[in-house]
């Protein structure tokens, strides 16, 4: 390690707990690479993120760990769940591209390995458009996965992300 990197602090905005990763365990990992942290959960029911009550408790209890406490929401309109005073009290939002809405109502998840689709370049470019509305509308601070691709397209990375598409995003 040399010098500049040993100044720089590293962080990782993208830590989610689990059963298999406890507050605790986070902490210990962090504080073992000299590493600050934030934990990101999704609003909603699963995390029982639901209301302004349910929000600051847990920001205060991420807080009492010495970590960041962000969000991580799916739908755009998460911040209609709680109150702007509420929301100023996260550290940050992140948000992503990764359920885009397939015209019909519904959303495809495009992690999962059973993911299909069946036009590249239209896909592409409602990637993209998806990419556009999140940034504009998602009302985060943070753009997370923003060249993720769904492993049906993979070994097509370099060809797919071309400069006009990365530049719009960037």
């Amino acid at each position: 390690m040399n010098d500049i990197e040993a100044k720089i602090q590293l962080i990782d905005y993208h830590v989610h707990l689990s059963r298999y990763l406890s507050i605790e365990d986070a902490v210990a990992n962090f504080k073992s690479k000299n590493m600050q942290f934030g934990i990101v959960e999704h609003p909603g029911r699963i995390a029982n993120i639901v209301d302004d009550k349910t929000l600051l408790s847990y920001i205060q209890n991420i807080h009492s760990f010495n970590a960041f406490a962000g969000l991580q929401p799916i739908l755009p309109n998460w911040h209609e769940m709680f109150s702007s005073e509420a929301i100023s009290k996260l550290d940050y939002v992140t948000m992503d591209a990764l359920e885009i809405p397939d015209g019909k109502g519904s959303r495809e998840k495009i992690w999962e390995q059973r993911f299909i689709l069946y036009n590249k370049a239209t896909f592409m470019d409602r990637y993209i458009d998806f990419h556009m509305d999140v940034m504009e509308n998602g009302k985060s601070d943070i753009l997370a996965n923003p060249t993720f691709l769904p492993i049906c397209l993979a070994p097509d990375y370099y060809r797919l992300w071309t400069d006009k598409r990365m530049n719009k995003i960037i």
